[in-house]
């Protein structure tokens, strides 16, 4: 048997995982949006619980405004050191014009 050794292929392979199973246990299930697809699966990911799919909610346009902050350079305030962790400072610089 030959392991997966590189990080990003290795979490590549767990989202598509993720789809995998959100496709055969929840055919039905549409996601808001691709944006909307890209957290709820990251917040799967991290925790392994598929309950996400029906318990996380969004206000109409707190991601929109998410956005709006990153491109203006704004202080993102977090409760958690985990969450400050999963910030990729990288991305989120890309964001800004």
């Amino acid at each position: 048997m030959q392991y997966i050794q590189q990080p990003q292929a290795i979490e590549a392979k767990s989202f598509d995982i993720i789809g995998e199973i959100i496709r055969e246990t929840r055919p039905d299930y549409q996601f808001a949006s691709p944006l909307h697809e890209a957290i709820i699966k990251r917040v799967i990911h991290t925790t392994a619980d598929f309950d996400w799919l029906d318990i996380l909610w969004f206000s109409s346009d707190v991601l929109e405004q998410f956005c709006a902050a990153l491109s203006r350079s704004s202080v993102i305030y977090t409760d958690t050191t985990m969450a400050l962790s999963g910030i990729n400072k990288n991305a989120a610089g890309k964001i800004r014009r």
